[in-house]
C-alpha cells in the first residue's frame, strides 16, 4: 500500500500521442480492508509486526472487500457474512 500526503505520485498521463492529461484520482477502498482485517484481529497498534502468511491473508482480504465495493452502485462496502473465512 502507498500512502501519499499532499501532491499525488502521479498527476499527468501519457496519451501516447506526445500529449498529456489529467492522472484520474483514485479513491481508496483496499485500506478500509486493511484496517478490517486488522481491527477484526485486535492488531491495530504501532509495534505491528506480520509474517509473510499474515501479510499475505490481510492483501486478500482487503483486495476481496475493494472488489466487492467496487462492484456496487454508491459506497457500499461489504458485510461480514459476504467475505467468507477471512474476515
Amino acid at each position: 500500500m502507498i500512502v501519499v500526503c499532499g501532491e499525488a505520485l502521479i498527476d499527468k498521463v501519457d496519451n501516447g500521442d506526445g500529449t498529456e492529461r489529467a492522472a484520474p484520482r483514485v479513491v481508496d477502498t483496499v485500506g478500509a480492508g486493511v484496517l478490517a482485517w486488522l481491527h477484526n484481529r485486535e492488531a491495530l497498534r504501532p509495534d505491528l509486526r506480520l509474517d509473510a502468511e499474515q501479510l499475505e491473508s490481510l492483501l486478500a482480504f482487503a483486495c476481496s472487500v475493494a472488489s466487492l465495493t467496487y462492484a456496487r452502485a454508491g459506497a457500499e462496502p461489504p458485510r461480514r457474512f459476504e467475505l467468507g473465512q477471512g474476515a
